[in-house]
């Protein structure tokens, strides 16, 4: 809940500007290598996403990221959460910072096998970033979900496909599948994005 407001108030108050945190030439060069490096191993590996997944790089929605969001960055106690390590901060796409997110929790979730408890946690913090950025996203919500479920699935694949992250993989059940469902919600329209997260279960 806390690391939802978090997020959503670094997102909401940047969306839609052009604030930077480099030079603009550099922000966006920082932000294409960025995308690269999460995205072009899965394409060269599964030539069938690569039209999609190249869309992404263009989305529209913009605002300042912290743009390395996943649980080893996250510092969380009983009053607060904390965020740490701000290299990659900067204007890029927020539904890339909330897929990625996403699916480093649901893999946590397939191998811890706490799916009830994980996924009214994904229920609550899906819920309240919504909640904040509301007003900022305003009728575009189903696309802005959209494209969180494609990067949450490109998250997966991306864990499954590297061996520096192969920790956060080892141990889950029926791997194949998992594979073939973050390949489904990449190309699929799906905007809902805990009914996404049960396909998981």
């Amino acid at each position: 809940f806390r690391l939802a407001q978090l997020v959503s108030a670094l997102h909401k108050s940047t969306y839609g500007t052009n604030y930077t945190i480099r030079d603009p030439k550099t922000e966006e060069l920082v932000n294409r290598s960025a995308f690269d490096n999460k995205t072009s191993h899965i394409m060269d590996m599964n030539p069938e996403l690569a039209n999609v997944i190249k869309q992404l790089k263009d989305s529209q929605f913009r605002s300042l990221i912290y743009g390395d969001l996943f649980p080893n960055n996250i510092i969380a106690n009983d009053e607060d959460v904390f965020l740490y390590d701000f290299t990659v901060c900067r204007n890029g796409q927020p539904t890339f910072e909330i897929g990625y997110l996403l699916g480093h929790y649901m893999l946590l979730m397939l191998k811890s096998g706490s799916h009830i408890k994980t996924t009214d946690a994904l229920d609550s913090f899906v819920n309240e970033y919504f909640g904040q950025l509301r007003s900022s996203i305003g009728s575009k919500k189903e696309e802005f979900s959209n494209e969180v479920i494609r990067y949450l699935g490109i998250s997966i694949l991306y864990n499954f496909s590297r061996k520096t992250t192969k920790k956060y993989v080892e141990g889950i059940r029926n791997p194949d599948r998992i594979v073939r469902t973050a390949k489904n919600i990449i190309t699929g329209d799906y905007t809902d994005i805990i009914k996404v997260i049960e396909k998981f279960e």
